[in-house]
């Protein structure tokens, strides 16, 4: 993991737990036939963060996001100085339909948005 300087914070960057899903997606060949998701996708991406002494993980409100193509949902643990983030991400099984597809496509470019957004801390007395 890498931390950088960004905005007054610090952010620690590359802890992707899961390949991205638009990137998937936009490969696909819905704009000739729909999509078919037969399995739903279930995931739980979870991250213990503890900062090094001096540093706090800045607040930030749940992730959150509902679509009728699925949702991702995080719960926050804030203990003792160290963090806990725990993203569940649902996908149900469903056929998207060709008109559908770039809005279902947008959906997957969120979903990568909200999932791979680092932490970022703060130096305690920066509050």
């Amino acid at each position: 993991m890498r931390v950088t300087p960004r905005r007054g914070s610090w952010c620690a960057e590359a802890w992707c737990f899961h390949t991205r899903w638009c990137p998937y997606w936009h490969r696909c060949p819905s704009e000739l036939t729909p999509l078919v998701l037969r399995v739903p996708i279930e995931r739980r991406l979870e991250l213990d963060l503890i900062p090094a002494p001096g540093w706090e993980q800045e607040y930030h409100a749940p992730r959150r996001l509902e679509a009728q193509w699925g949702s991702v949902d995080e719960d926050l643990e804030n203990e003792g100085g160290s963090f806990r983030s725990v993203l569940h991400v649902v996908l149900p099984s469903q056929t998207v339909a060709t008109e559908d597809y770039p809005a279902f496509a947008r959906f997957c470019q969120a979903v990568d948005e909200l999932t791979t957004r680092p932490p970022r801390l703060r130096r305690a007395s920066d509050q």
